[in-house]
């Protein structure tokens, strides 16, 4: 299993440094990362739904998964979020956009991502 958080936080280092392109790597990478543990929770989260334990327990874990699959969805929309802002600023506007539309609707982010796709020329939605 991945570190997702470190690769959020070597994301972070490269945007401090401005280092655009090599960050806007990063936070793919933690992106997908991200997508990754929520599918696994996911899965994780179907499976206990029939598993033959405890109702109690069973109760429990379901809400640490759903829990599980919203803070890793919403760290995903960031880190699309955040490597679209990189490619802005590293001037490439066609892989901005491209990350800009894996932020849903929605996503916490999309009035980040709404502003940022203004100011690249693609208006609001």
């Amino acid at each position: 299993m991945e570190n997702c958080i470190s690769r959020w936080y070597y994301g972070l280092v490269g945007f401090a440094r401005e280092q655009w392109v090599d960050t806007a790597e990063r936070f793919s990478r933690a992106s997908a990362c991200y997508r990754a543990a929520a599918n696994r929770s996911r899965k994780d989260l179907e499976a206990m739904k029939t598993a033959d334990v405890d109702e109690v327990f069973r109760a429990n874990q379901i809400a640490g998964f759903e829990a599980a699959i919203k803070e890793d969805t919403d760290q995903e929309e960031a880190s699309s979020l955040n490597t679209a802002n990189c490619y802005a600023r590293a001037g490439d506007v066609e892989q901005a956009r491209e990350w800009l539309a894996k932020v849903p609707p929605n996503s916490i982010h999309a009035l980040m991502a709404a502003e940022l796709r203004k100011q690249l020329g693609g208006g609001l939605s």
